[in-house]
């Protein structure tokens, strides 16, 4: 596999150019496929200890629900002030975060430089492991302002205060909660009298997507990059995706396209394999059994299709990235 050579490119490399979406597609699938043992070694052990993290959080923070007097299930209450349970979850999101950061890390590095790692137990702490979880951090940070941005544009555009809106969110969410609850829908006057704050705060998130899409393609090769050489590649990653825009959003816009029609295929899969797995298991016995087994074959078709989808992006900005730096 070609290398990346953070100082330039090597001798003999072709130069950078135009990104052929359906070489970068084919590769992207070739490797996930090619190399499904190695994803799996490399994303079993962060994946498994990330919902341990999770399971532990919410054992700590929450107390099971309880039965209420007419046997209907509580609330989930609080073991901690709401204070600590927030800087935990924090806590919690943080490490998760940099557990997945060293598994991204692996993919990158063994695209774009062909970096192999050995051995089935793959938790990384090394310093491009800090690069990616800090540039996925940035990257979703500059992802909330633009955000916010267009929320509080929309806002200043239609007259109304940004409190005011703000507010309506949360009163819609308690209303949709309690009509939840009740097994009711939302009383229509309520619905009515939300609807326009609502509808000012839709339009500003529609009005955000365009720079938010402008900037996170701009940043395609940011995180890979990130994880190959020296230094975080902020504005080198804006450098090297000038006057490629296009070319990057027909990648990214074509696999997006193949994975929801590979999930439409795998979800059907997998139901097909609960509605039989479900249907044994009521008969008992040996039936049961094999119904378990039915079951238990449908978690692990959806469980392998998240990591493949995961992978197959992963492996697709990789590959840009190395394109990108050095034409190989």
């Amino acid at each position: 596999m070609s290398q990346a050579f953070p100082g330039g490119q090597p001798p003999g490399a072709s130069p950078p150019g135009a990104l052929p979406a359906g070489e970068v597609l084919n590769e992207a699938f070739q490797f996930t496929l090619r190399r499904w043992w190695t994803v799996v070694r490399f994303g079993w052990l962060p994946a498994a200890l990330g919902a341990l993290a999770f399971l532990g959080y919410g054992a700590l923070a929450f107390e099971p629900p309880g039965q209420t007097v007419d046997g209907a299930a509580s609330g989930l209450a609080l073991r901690m002030p709401a204070f600590a349970v927030f800087m935990l979850g924090v806590a919690v999101v943080a490490v998760v975060l940099y557990l997945y950061a060293g598994f991204m890390t692996s993919i990158y590095r063994l695209v774009a430089t062909g970096e192999e790692r050995g051995g089935v137990f793959q938790i990384r702490t090394d310093p491009p492991v800090a690069r990616v979880f800090w540039a996925v951090l940035i990257v979703n940070g500059l992802t909330l302002a633009l955000f916010g941005l267009g929320l509080v544009l929309a806002t200043i555009v239609a007259g109304r205060a940004p409190g005011e809106l703000f507010s309506a969110v949360a009163e819609f969410a308690s209303l949709a909660a309690a009509a939840n609850a009740a097994g009711a829908p939302i009383p229509q006057q309520e619905a009515e009298r939300l609807a326009e704050p609502l509808g000012v705060l839709f339009l500003g998130a529609v009005g955000a997507m365009a720079p938010i899409t402008y900037v996170n393609i701009r940043l395609t090769p940011f995180v890979a990059g990130s994880a190959v050489e020296n230094r975080l590649l902020l504005f080198g990653a804006f450098h090297l995706t000038r006057g490629r825009f296009w070319s990057i959003f027909l990648i990214f816009f074509l696999l997006i396209v193949s994975i929801l029609a590979l999930s439409i295929i795998i979800e059907l899969a997998a139901e097909i394999f609960n509605q039989l797995g479900e249907a044994l298991t009521a008969l008992g016995g040996g039936a049961g059994l094999a119904g378990g087994v039915l079951l238990f074959i449908g978690f692990l078709i959806g469980v392998g299709f998240q990591l493949f989808s995961a992978a197959l992006q992963l492996s697709a900005q990789g590959i840009v990235y190395r394109r990108l730096k050095t034409g190989a």
